[in-house]
């Protein structure tokens, strides 16, 4: 995924996470890998609506291996499709990251207020 997503998993996995929530993060990066680039794509590439206007197309150029410039229908639905995708992603990192809390967070030491300070 990025920089930010490895960095917090070397966090997780310096703090201590379980083996079960180190494969879960890693799952989680790769399936944020893919939606990301779809995400950028839907985002950063150039739009043009083809009449009748119901029609959408992104204008995607890359270089991955071999040159492709096209344009590729885009439907509202798909959009709205990957807003959802995006939206569960986001809940599924919370889940993990609310876990990963709870595997590395110790509690704080209790005070014993009897003791007189000074």
């Amino acid at each position: 995924m990025g920089k930010k997503l490895d960095a917090y998993i070397a966090l997780a996995n310096l703090f201590g996470v379980s083996k079960k929530t180190n494969v879960a993060l890693h799952e989680f990066a790769k399936d944020a890998t893919g939606l990301s680039e779809q995400r950028n794509r839907a985002v950063h590439d150039p739009w043009l609506l083809i009449s009748p206007k119901t029609k959408a197309h992104r204008f995607e150029v890359t270089a991955r291996r071999k040159l492709r410039a096209e344009l590729v229908p885009m439907p509202t639905g798909d959009v709205e499709s990957l807003a959802e995708n995006i939206d569960k992603l986001t809940a599924r990192f919370e889940t993990l990251a609310r876990q990963i809390l709870a595997e590395t967070h110790s509690p704080s030491p209790e005070v014993d207020d009897s003791t007189p300070t000074q």
